[in-house]
């Protein structure tokens, strides 16, 4: 079974600002908790039905029957992007005890929180620094697919990944239908394109502005790793004029 982690993020995406938090009226269109709205996240992109949308307790043996495999536990590790951190040790994180969250890269992570009253965007290391004292550390469990490259949890890698072609725009769309996998898979297929690839699909999930976007595509063409001429403008398709601005602006 493979879960789309894009579609995960993406659903809490669209959701963000338009839904709040409830323990009581967990199950939507309108209000989740922090383990239901990563329920049906997970469930949207592919993830298993359950008897009830799970919380921080249930949570872990339905994420290892969909193939997570708990890869650290009250220990550091090297967050990627759809890794599952559930806060709350076993058998004491009902209610106010845990907390459930879905990690967007190596330092954000995406939620549905009383504090926020509904979904938001953290940095995890500041998050968990403001809930060091009510929560007692937090104890942290972290799933991953097994499928997942470079985890420590992979059973199996991809047999092979297909090369990457085409422009940015292009590829944004194929890494967010699941072609190119994830983790080092996806960096491998993806090579010197990988992060400007990576922008755009932050873009389009609205994780950054157009803005930050253009300014960081400018930041990968002046490191080189979009090429020059007529193969830089094939990279940046519609990008083009906006990222040669900045690029013009910063050359004066």
């Amino acid at each position: 079974m493979s879960i789309n982690t894009e579609v995960a993020i993406a659903w809490f995406e669209q959701r963000r600002g338009k839904v709040t938090y409830s323990m009581e009226y967990r199950d939507g269109p309108t209000s989740y908790d922090c383990s239901s709205a990563l329920y049906y996240a997970l469930r949207a992109a592919g993830a298993s039905a359950a008897s009830w949308a799970v919380n921080t307790e249930s949570a872990h043996n339905w994420l290892v029957a969909n193939g997570y495999a708990l890869i650290a536990e009250n220990c550091d590790w090297n967050m990627q992007r759809g890794d599952v951190i559930i806060w709350g040790r076993k058998g004491q994180s009902i209610g106010s005890g845990g907390h459930a969250m879905l990690a967007i890269d190596s330092t954000r992570i995406i939620h549905c929180s009383y504090g926020y009253n509904g979904i938001n965007v953290n940095n995890y290391d500041q998050y968990y620094g403001w809930n060091a004292g009510t929560m007692g550390g937090p104890y942290v469990y972290v799933y991953r697919q097994k499928t997942t490259p470079n985890s420590a949890a992979t059973t199996k890698q991809p047999a092979t990944t297909p090369a990457a072609a085409g422009s940015l725009e292009k590829l944004a769309g194929e890494v967010m239908a699941g072609k190119f996998g994830a983790g080092d898979s996806r960096k491998a297929a993806l090579g010197a394109k990988y992060k400007a690839v990576q922008t755009i699909i932050n873009e389009r999930l609205k994780v950054i502005t157009a803005s930050q976007s253009h300014n960081r595509l400018a930041d990968e063409l002046l490191a080189g790793n979009l090429g020059t001429g007529a193969e830089r403008k094939a990279n940046l398709g519609t990008y083009y004029n906006a990222v040669q601005a900045i690029i013009n602006r910063r050359a004066r």
